[in-house]
C-alpha cells in the first residue's frame, strides 16, 4: 500500500471511531437527562460493549431504591431484590416492607366495581403498552377467601370472562384460567393496595413477563 493510501485509510478509520464515540456520548447524555431504566435498557442494546456498564449499574439501582421507597408495593421491593440480591440498599428495604401495613379493604365495594390501567409486556427494551380494563360482576365470600367472576379486556384482545379468588388477609388477587381456555390473559398474580382515596391493584412478580397496575 503507498504511503498517500496508507494515510488515507487511517484517517477513514480514526473518522469512524471517533463518530462511533461521539454517537455513545450523544446517547449517554440522553439516558443521564431522561434517568429511567427503559433509557438504561435502550442504551445498552445500542451500544452492547460500553465502558459504561458500572455506571449504568449503579444509575439502575438508585432507580429502583428510589421507585421501591416511593411505591412501597410488593413488585418494586421484588425487582430490587431480584436485580441486587447484595444491594446496598437491601436491608433498608427489607425493613420497610416488614413493617408494611396490609391495607384495610372494604370488599363489599368490589361487586360491579371498575378498574382501569395498564398491561406491558416485557419486551426488551421495547415494552408494548397496552390498555387493560377489570370490572368484577360476582363475589362469593367463604371465611378468608373470596371467590369472584370478572370481565377482563385488553387493548387488542376480546374481552373475557375470568374467575379468581382473593386471600383478604393478605390482599392478594388470583386469575385462575384452565389449560383448555382459549384467548389466554395469563394474568400473573396482584395485590390490593389503598393510595389515598383510590384503590390499586399490581401484579407483584417482576419475573414474570409483564407487569399489569389498575385504578
Amino acid at each position: 500500500m503507498r504511503p498517500t493510501s496508507f494515510a488515507f485509510f487511517s484517517l477513514l478509520l480514526l473518522g469512524s471511531c471517533f463518530n462511533a464515540f461521539s454517537e455513545e456520548e450523544k446517547a449517554w447524555k440522553e439516558v443521564t437527562m431522561s434517568n429511567t431504566i427503559s433509557a438504561l435498557d435502550s442504551f445498552l442494546s445500542q451500544f452492547p460493549n460500553t465502558s459504561k456498564k458500572e455506571k449504568i449499574a449503579l444509575i439502575r439501582e438508585g432507580i429502583l431504591y428510589n421507585t421501591a421507597k416511593s411505591e412501597c408495593t410488593d413488585f418494586y421491593f421484588n425487582k430490587y431484590r431480584i436485580e441486587f440480591p447484595q444491594g446496598k440498599h437491601r436491608e433498608e428495604l427489607l425493613t420497610l416492607e416488614k413493617n408494611q401495613m396490609i391495607d384495610p379493604i372494604d370488599w363489599s365495594i368490589l361487586e360491579g366495581k371498575s378498574f382501569v390501567g395498564s398491561f406491558r409486556y416485557f419486551d426488551n427494551t421495547d415494552p408494548k403498552l397496552e390498555v387493560l380494563s377489570l370490572k368484577f360482576e360476582e363475589l362469593n365470600e367463604e371465611g378468608d377467601i373470596i371467590e369472584f367472576t370478572a370481565i377482563v379486556r385488553k387493548s387488542f384482545d376480546q374481552k373475557k370472562r375470568i374467575k379468581g379468588r382473593i386471600q383478604k388477609g393478605k390482599n392478594i388477587l388470583e386469575f385462575i384460567e384452565g389449560q383448555e381456555d382459549t384467548n389466554l390473559m395469563e394474568l400473573s398474580t396482584g395485590k390490593f393496595y389503598k393510595k389515598g382515596r383510590k384503590m390499586l391493584i399490581e401484579s407483584t412478580d417482576p419475573s414474570a413477563k409483564h407487569y399489569w397496575r389498575l385504578i
